[in-house]
This record gives structure tokens, sequence and C-alpha cells, in this order.
């Protein structure tokens, strides 16, 4: 019962304001709306069938993860080919707060399997009522999208019994189907696998069948990444296995003058931005590998300044909300909005590192498969730049590390 009021809450809140923020017109252009005009604007041309082509450069592109495009695609193409109504605002409000809402139930999951089910139903709640995954909502944003499949993932994994052994093929084959969604989304959550290993690994499974399990996942993640990699080698001419988007996103942050924040990738770092997309991809990530080789104290000032951005505070759902929606809150509630938000977020971060150590403490495998996806999600991103965008991902896991914040004080 508790749990049905949380997941009962959560949906509530999500498809009252969802509903209630997304009712205005589609974006408008990628000036004001950013990468949700990219994402709302190639999902719509992919439905059209017209195909995943660059606005830019007229050619084949593949500059955006394909998964979250392709998502708002089968959604605009099952509104176009059926009696649902074909506005669609509404349909991804609906989605998203339906992702959204079933990513509570992931959370509990996951909770119980590390916390057992009294401290997985706080984890819940948390999540029910964190601010900013409610904000994100009414956006074209990918991250809902990506929390959804990423949480989908290990509650996938963690469900089993693993003090029974190690999973079965049929659970590593859903596990790997479930991953490789969500690395299609966004790449972030490939580092999974090692958590896997290191639950493996204090299971005394044995390295020929850890390597063993670990092949069996990477099947289906392979089986969904090779058609797009064949894909991209046609339309673009390149080795392109998920995206051509880390080359810039890579060098923005990388030169004497970085300072840890967003600037357009056309600086002395990056790659001449007339090359065809694939190559200046290349080149981009050589420049940016280069870069660290050659400067290494300089990027380890850069990372402290990006790991300070993208924790600088957690309403930039509402603030990407808004910039489709216009106003969705009134003043006084937007600033009341805004502090929640953001000590909501301080408040959880600071719990999680607590609740980290009590995870690390016990070392069992559904404990390191927590906290290989905090830490994954909360270091890749600084190897970036500072966005305060890019930390979304890991609050789900955060509530999880904060819920586990007692374990910290107990013994066994």
């Amino acid at each position: 019962m508790p749990l049905l009021v949380i997941l009962v809450v959560a949906g509530v809140l999500r498809f009252g304001f969802g509903l209630a923020a997304m009712d205005g017109p589609v974006p408008e252009t990628w000036i004001t709306a950013g990468d949700q005009y990219s994402y709302w604007y190639y999902g719509n041309e992919i439905s059209e069938g017209r195909g995943y082509i660059s606005y830019v450069t007229d050619v084949g592109t593949a500059y955006y993860p394909i998964g979250y495009p392709a998502t708002l695609a089968t959604l605009f193409w099952v509104q176009d080919h059926t009696p649902i109504p074909d506005h669609q605002p509404t349909a991804v409000a609906l989605l998203h707060a339906a992702m959204a809402t079933a990513t509570v139930w992931f959370v509990f999951l996951i909770a119980r399997a590390a916390l057992g089910r009294g401290l997985a139903l706080v984890a819940a709640g948390v999540v029910a009522l964190f601010p900013n995954l409610l904000f994100n909502v009414p956006t074209y944003t990918l991250e809902t999208a990506f929390i959804f499949w990423s949480t989908a993932a290990l509650a996938v994994l963690l469900t089993h019994d693993w003090e029974a052994g190690p999973p079965s093929t049929t659970r590593l084959l859903a596990f790997g189907a479930v991953l490789g969604a969500s690395v299609m989304t966004r790449p972030f959550s490939l580092p999974f696998l090692l958590g896997l290993v290191l639950a493996l690994v204090v299971t005394k499974a044995g390295w020929k069948r850890t390597l063993q399990s670990v092949g069996v996942v990477l099947l289906p993640i392979v089986a969904l990444v090779l058609p797009w990699t064949i894909r991209n080698l046609g339309a673009m001419d390149g080795f392109v296995p998920i995206s051509t988007n880390l080359g810039d996103t890579a060098c923005i942050d990388r030169s004497m003058d970085a300072d840890g924040g967003f600037r357009w990738a056309a600086h002395d770092g990056c790659a001449d931005a007339d090359l065809p997309e694939a190559e200046r991809n290349r080149e981009n990530i050589a420049n940016a590998i280069d870069f660290v080789v050659t400067h290494p104290m300089k990027e380890l000032e850069l990372i402290g300044k990006r790991f300070g951005r993208m924790l600088e505070h957690d309403h930039s759902g509402l603030e990407e909300a808004e910039s489709v929606n216009g106003e969705v809150l009134t003043d006084g509630q937007r600033d009341v909005a805004v502090f929640v938000a953001d000590w909501w977020f301080w408040l959880t971060m600071a719990a999680s590192a607590v609740g980290l150590v009590g995870l690390l403490r016990r070392r069992r495998a559904p404990h390191l498969v927590v906290v290989v996806a905090y830490v994954a999600l909360m270091l890749l991103p600084v190897l970036l730049w500072g966005n305060v965008r890019f930390h979304i991902p890991v609050l789900p896991f955060a509530a999880v590390a904060a819920a586990g914040a007692p374990l910290a004080f107990r013994r066994g």
C-alpha cells in the first residue's frame, strides 16, 4: 500500500504538471529551444519518412544519438496513423509522465535489492517528489527517457536473487536489451557493465562465468548498435557507432582560456567546422585527447570547474520547460519552486555521499551495481564541459544512496 500511494502521488504530479505546462506549440527554432528543437525536428522528420537529415547541412547526420529522436518519431507516427489526437506536445507530456512514473517503481526495485523494503520506500518517495525530475516532464529533453531506460536496466539486473548465484542467460539478455536502449539514448550508461562485473566477482562466479555473462549482455547491445553503425557508414562515410556529438562536446572546454563552461566549438582547440561531420568528430576527439596529455594540470583545473558548474543548481528542467512553453508558473510560484528544487537536490546529494560509504562498506552485488551507476553518471560529464543538465541522470541513484545513509552507521 505505501508503494501504491507513492506511485499515485508521482503519477498525479507528473501527468498533472506535464499536461498543464505543455499545452502550447511545438519548439519553434533552435535559437530559442536549443537541443529540444533538434530532438523534436528529427523525431518529426523520421516519423514523416524523410530520415535523419541535418537541418544545417541537408545531408545524413548522427549528431545526436538516435534513441530519443526515434522514440519521438515512433510516438508521432502512432499519432499520425491512429485516431489519437495529433497534438504533439500533449503526446510528449503523456509519454514523459508515464516514463517518469515508471521510473519511481524502478527505483523502488533497485533500492529494495540494495537496502531492503523500508529504505526502498524512502528512495521511491524522494524520487516521486524530486522537483527537477518533475520539471523535465513538459520538455523535449532526453533526460526523462534516458533515466527511464537506465533505471529499468538496473531493475532487471537487481531483481535477480544474487545470493543464489549469477543471473540466468535470459535475464542477462533482457538486461543487455534494456541497457542497449539506454546507450542508444545516451551512452553514459555503458559503464553499468562494470557494475555487472563487480557483482559477479563478489558472488564468486569466476572469471570464465563473468566473461561469458558480459558477452551475453553485449549481444543485444551490439544488435542495436550495429545497424545504426552501418547506416552511418553509408550516410557519412565514417565509423560512427552512436553519434558524432562527442567530438564537439569534448573540444568545447579544452583550451588554455577555457573556464569549464559552454562556448561554440569554433576556437583553436576544435576542428574546422566545415569538415564533414564524421571527420570533424574524429579530429575533435583527437584534439581533446592531445590537450589532456599536453596540459594535464589545466585539465585537472577544468575538471574542478566543470564539476562546480554541473552542481550549481537543480532547476534546469524548469528553465527548459519555459524555453518551449513560456511561463509555466507565476513569479511567486517560480521563486518557491526554484528554492525547493535546489535545496532538495543539495540535501539529497549530501545524504547520498554518506550513503555511498554505507554501500561500499557492504560490498555486496546490488550495492556495487548502484555505486558504479552513481559514480559513472557523476564523473563522465566532467570529462566534457560544465552543463548543469548533465547531473540529472544521477538523481534517481543519488536518491537510492541517500536512502541508504543509515547503512554508514550500522555494523555488518
